[in-house]
């Protein structure tokens, strides 16, 4: 990296360490933000290749003001961008979040990824695309090596470089020929090798099946699902083929019809464990949840050491990681990978309190939990005092 990109991003606060990716736009370089004692990730756009090309150019730019309206687990959020004055022009530049992994690509040369761990990479990703979708956005370039894992399991969907936002506003407008054939080959859908201006979500989702079909065979062939031995090859050869049918119409209408498809399959597998983890049963009805003395639910029950895929006391089926971003669970109610909701305590919609098996599924809005009605019977009867006993244990 030049001395001048160094000099200006410390004078923005960070501090720029060794180059940890490359394409055809420039290189992506590992940093220090000093005020918060951070990792971040600073993307140039500064290959001499293509420092002239004002269309790339723009979609560099473009690509940021994308990222800035894409909030998700499963998506590198951005800080900042700007520019630094170079001996040749000027160099745009975005900061985002600094991704602690290797991309899929990567990650599938090193490792066997089991059934299990398919399922789970997919669930994450077709997250990300019902996401993107529902904002207007197209990725275009779906493949590996544009999805990172973490250590933890936790993935993301990366490089929007030839996205675009399909109401054509300001700033995102699609900076695409007719005729233009961006992204990769092998994971293109036949529309996008045609004229990659018209495609639309279902091409994500032709190049999503590709990929999946790749994760579970090894080959971005679907042909290669005919000879496999993997379990439920039946079923995953009836989605991959949907997903990525020739015909546009013929494949899944929306990320969230395939991954309910998926989610069918998904629900049968069990989790097989060598190695005891942290399990929670999320079953508010279980028996060997946590209740108060006086009969209130506090919170689920949580297994240290399991390897089981059912709870013992109720059947119900354990949660060992967070289904939106894979981090293992914790004895707190939210994920602390990506901040989603890993259990309920369900709580009277009138006062707020734990409730007890009876209220668990009733009207709480309309009609109270038990201590409501309790408070409004010594209530209607004048006889709030001293005498009238209330449960203290239930927290407010």
């Amino acid at each position: 990296m030049k001395s001048n990109q160094r000099n200006h991003l410390q004078r923005q606060g960070f501090e720029l360490k060794e180059t940890i990716g490359s394409g055809l736009s420039g290189n992506t370089v590992k940093a220090i933000q000093s005020s918060l004692n951070r990792y971040v990730a600073v993307k140039f756009f500064d290959s001499d290749l293509v420092r002239g090309d004002n269309n790339l150019k723009r979609r560099f730019m473009r690509e940021s003001k994308i990222l800035a309206e894409l909030y998700h687990p499963s998506i590198p959020y951005i800080l900042t961008n700007g520019e630094v004055q170079d001996s040749d022009g000027v160099i745009p530049y975005y900061v985002m979040q600094y991704i602690k992994g290797e991309t899929l690509e990567e990650y599938a040369r090193t490792h066997s990824i089991t059934l299990e761990e398919v399922l789970n990479i997919a669930n994450q990703i077709l997250e990300a695309l019902i996401f993107i979708h529902d904002k207007g956005v197209i990725h275009r370039d779906i493949k590996p090596s544009n999805i990172m894992i973490t250590p933890s399991g936790h993935c993301f969907l990366i490089d929007f470089s030839i996205g675009f936002k399909e109401n054509e506003s300001t700033g995102f407008t699609r900076v695409t020929q007719s005729g233009e054939h961006l992204g990769s080959y092998q994971y293109m859908s036949p529309e996008q090798a045609k004229d990659m201006k018209t495609v639309d979500k279902r091409s994500d989702l032709y190049s999503f099946s590709i990929v999946l079909c790749e994760l579970l065979t090894g080959k971005p062939d679907i042909a290669s699902l005919d000879d496999s031995e993997i379990p439920h090859v039946n079923y995953l050869r009836k989605i991959i083929r949907k997903g990525s049918h020739h015909e546009v119409v013929s494949r899944f209408s929306s990320a969230s019809e395939y991954k309910r498809e998926l989610n069918q399959l998904t629900t049968s597998v069990l989790p097989i464990r060598e190695n005891p983890s942290k399990a929670v049963c999320a079953n508010i009805d279980c028996t060997a949840a946590n209740w108060s003395p006086n009969g209130y639910y506090r919170g689920p029950r949580f297994i240290e050491e399991s390897t089981d895929a059912y709870c013992t006391d109720c059947g119900s089926k354990l949660i060992y990681q967070c289904d939106k971003c894979g981090s293992p669970v914790s004895n707190t109610q939210f994920c602390g990978g990506c901040g989603a909701a890993q259990f309920s305590v369900p709580e009277c919609m009138q006062c707020g309190s734990l409730l007890t098996k009876q209220d668990m599924h009733a009207n709480t809005k309309d009609h109270g939990c038990v201590k409501c009605r309790r408070k409004k019977k010594a209530q209607e009867n004048a006889a709030m005092s001293s005498e009238v006993e209330f449960d203290d244990d239930i927290p407010f």
